[in-house]
């Protein structure tokens, strides 16, 4: 998201941007609760009233917890394979930066929508999305792809964890585009 009002404001200093599982505006929020009552259990739906939605995470404890909890919700491959305590150990192996999601959560996500500006962006973009991200919905991809003039939009076959369900063919994408824009520039 930090790089799409980068993109908006600042084309002129980008050659190309790589966009994954982003949202161009805080409506991201809203569709991310419908899907976590469409498709969350009652556990992960309190967690994230208790500690996401508000921007009440007090320690890294808290979100190990978290990410234990959502990670079906967040990894495709973690729901198919069972294997949460994979993913829900980063926040403590990383000691992970809980009060930037408080600040996120509890002020700025509610604020940005760089929708009606996407148009600024002209410089190649690359866009991926898991089919089933459920807190930044695929139609956030495609609505960025149907408003920057210049972009390519691959929807995968993941959650929100894009690298971490489809790596193989997340690299692929992204090494084809770079190798295309590279092409590109030893042409002109």
């Amino acid at each position: 998201m930090v790089a799409i009002g980068y993109g908006v404001k600042y084309s002129e200093n980008l050659d190309s941007l790589i966009l994954v599982a982003g949202a161009s505006s805080y409506h991201f929020i809203e569709k991310a609760k419908q899907n976590l009552l469409e498709n969350g259990s009652k556990d992960q739906n309190d967690i994230c009233e208790k500690f996401l939605w508000s921007g009440a995470f007090s320690s890294s404890d808290d979100v190990d917890n978290f990410f234990s909890i959502m990670a079906p919700l967040y990894s495709k491959s973690v729901r198919d394979d069972l294997r949460c305590s994979l993913f829900g150990n980063r926040a403590k192996k990383y000691d992970y930066p809980f009060s930037l999601l408080n600040i996120a959560f509890s002020s700025n996500f509610w604020l940005f929508d760089y929708t009606r500006d996407l148009k600024n962006i002209l410089c190649p973009v690359l866009l991926c999305s898991g089919k089933e991200d459920w807190i930044n919905d695929p139609c956030f991809a495609r609505t960025i792809s149907h408003e920057v003039i210049n972009s390519k939009l691959y929807l995968l076959d993941s959650g929100h964890s894009v690298l971490y369900d489809q790596p193989e063919i997340f690299y692929k994408i992204t090494m084809d585009f770079l190798g295309g824009l590279k092409n590109e520039y030893l042409l002109n």
